[in-house]
C-alpha cells in the first residue's frame, strides 16, 4: 500500500489557500515577514513544484484512470482528466505552408528593422523604408526580483 501524503484533506479547500495567501499577503505589509524572504521561498517552492510535477504526471494520470471517470472527486477536489495541449499539423495544406513561409520572412523582416531601429534610438537617426525619421523607440519595462538558486 502507497503511503498517502495528503492528511488532511481541509488543506486544499479554494477557502484554505485563499486564507493561506491573504495571511501572508497581509504579514508582508504588516512587516512582520520580509518580502524577499517571501519572494525566494515563492521561487523555490516554484522550482520544487514545478520539478516534482514533471516527474509524476504521467503516474498520477495512471491513478487517475483507476477512478474510471473523466470527473472525479479525490482527497477534497474537483479532479479532470482532459485534452491538454491539443495541436494539429495544418502543414497538409500547401496553402496554409506557402503562407507560413510568408509570414516567417515578415517575422525575420520585421526582427531585422526591429534591430536597426534600436541600434538607431541608441546612436544616431534611422530613415525606414517609407523614408519616416527614426531617432527615438519608446521603451517600457518593469522590473523584478529574480531568484537563482546555487
Amino acid at each position: 500500500m502507497k503511503e498517502e501524503i495528503i492528511k488532511d484533506v481541509a488543506l486544499f479547500s479554494k477557502a484554505n489557500i485563499e486564507k493561506i495567501c491573504t495571511d501572508v499577503i497581509n504579514r508582508v505589509e504588516e512587516g512582520e515577514l520580509n518580502p524577499l524572504a517571501v519572494e525566494i521561498l515563492c521561487a523555490a517552492l516554484e522550482k520544487a513544484i514545478k520539478n516534482i510535477r514533471s516527474h509524476v504526471s504521467d503516474e498520477a494520470l495512471s491513478e487517475a484512470y483507476k477512478f474510471g471517470e473523466k470527473k472525479f472527486k479525490a482527497y477534497g477536489c474537483e479532479v479532470s482528466i482532459r485534452d491538454v495541449g491539443v495541436k494539429y499539423d495544418y502543414s497538409v495544406s500547401s496553402e496554409w505552408s506557402r503562407l507560413n513561409e510568408e509570414k516567417e520572412t515578415l517575422n525575420e523582416k520585421m526582427k531585422s528593422l526591429e534591430t536597426r531601429m534600436k541600434a538607431a534610438s541608441e546612436n544616431s537617426i534611422f530613415y525606414d523604408a517609407d523614408g519616416t525619421e527614426i531617432s527615438f523607440v519608446p521603451r517600457t519595462s518593469k522590473e523584478s526580483v529574480t531568484v537563482t538558486f546555487k
